[in-house]
């Protein structure tokens, strides 16, 4: 017995060096694995730090990226506007409480009607109907006098966030339901959903993890939404056919990072996409293939915390119009290269030659 335990001791001897030996190997995979990923974060553009990360970097923009400047803004006449619209003929309607105004395209009050409950998002219809989501109901308002002409209701549990709407529908963004509804303007009657995803045509189902949620119609009759958990936008018919989409989920500052963004966008005659972003606030401009082209604001045009409550577009003065949470004015951007309308052109007197 003896003996054959003196044979044992080397492969005993053996056994405990391999057991020791792991933790040895974990702690070393742990620490090169450390070390890759603190690599990761620098080349993304931010920095490791014990307990926190580093935005700073994504609030930084290159000068030559920002495209606008911006025109003196204009303070409202409602103690908390949250809802933003333009018409046709480029008159503004903002909506906050229980209360719409209508400013004309320069910003002058031309008017305000009452509402029945606080709303939370506006669109107005190429033949001058406005609907508002007051509370679990769509409200559809003559824009003249502000007299109701029909009271859609939406889904119990509905969480509505956004509407848009044409000559023929409206359409509800619901964040509760992950999906956007279609009523029909002349009846009421909901018509279909939109947004719900396909597994068998692999469209992926929305991921909406907040109540920030933006709906839009294109000048050629698509639907667009946000499907913010995804940084995407998505485009379908009216009657709810996928027809395709764009992302952009990125780190830095021309793609949409962090959750829910972009929060809010809207879409120019040209097809355009002006996008607004929350948590780091900040205004840019993509093209219909989702490409970036430039800066509206950089997030150093915004307070800390402020929220970018909507976003619209003027086709008539051509300004990109916004609510801002903290100032709590509409604030208004322009084209560096377009006129400034609050500057006079200047005049020269002219002088006849002597003879």
């Amino acid at each position: 017995m003896s003996g054959n335990a003196d044979n044992n001791r080397p492969i005993v001897l053996a056994v405990v060096l391999a057991i020791a030996a792991v933790p040895i190997a974990i702690f070393l995979l742990r620490g090169k694995a450390a070390e890759t990923a603190s690599k990761a974060i620098a080349n993304a553009g931010g920095e490791s730090a014990p307990g926190a990360y580093d935005i700073s970097a994504l609030r930084k923009v290159p000068g030559e990226w920002i495209t606008h400047r911006e025109l003196p803004p204009i303070k409202l006449g409602i103690p908390s506007p949250v809802a933003l619209a333009v018409d046709e003929t480029g008159n503004i309607l903002v909506s906050g409480n229980k209360t719409i105004l209508k400013l004309s395209p320069s910003g002058k009050e031309t008017g305000r009607f009452a509402i029945n409950a606080p709303s939370v998002a506006m669109a107005v219809s190429p033949d001058s109907l406005v609907a508002v989501l007051c509370g679990n109901k769509c409200d559809l308002v003559a824009e003249k006098n502000g007299e109701i002409q029909m009271s859609i209701p939406l889904p119990e549990n509905a969480i509505p966030t956004s509407v848009a709407i044409d000559d023929k529908s409206a359409y509800v963004a619901d964040a509760g339901n992950g999906a956007v509804w279609r009523y029909s303007l002349k009846t009421g009657k909901l018509l279909n959903a939109i947004g719900r995803g396909d597994k068998d045509k692999e469209i992926p189902t929305l991921i909406i993890p907040s109540p920030h949620f933006d709906v839009a119609v294109a000048s050629d009759g698509s639907i667009w939404l946000a499907n913010t958990g995804r940084h995407m936008l998505e485009s379908f018919s009216p009657d709810g056919v996928f027809r395709y989409s764009w992302k952009r989920p990125a780190n830095g500052p021309k793609g949409f990072s962090g959750c829910c963004n972009p929060s809010n966008f809207t879409i120019t005659p040209a097809g355009l996409f002006v996008t607004a972003e929350k948590n780091i606030p900040r205004v840019k401009i993509y093209d219909q293939a989702g490409k970036f082209l430039e800066f509206v604001a950089p997030p150093t045009a915004f307070a800390d915390n402020a929220l970018i409550l909507d976003i619209a577009y003027n086709p008539v003065t051509k300004q990109i119009l916004l609510l801002d949470s903290k100032t709590k004015k509409l604030r208004r951007f322009k084209k560096k290269t377009e006129p400034d309308p609050q500057k006079k052109p200047e005049t020269f007197e002219s002088s006849a030659r002597s003879r």
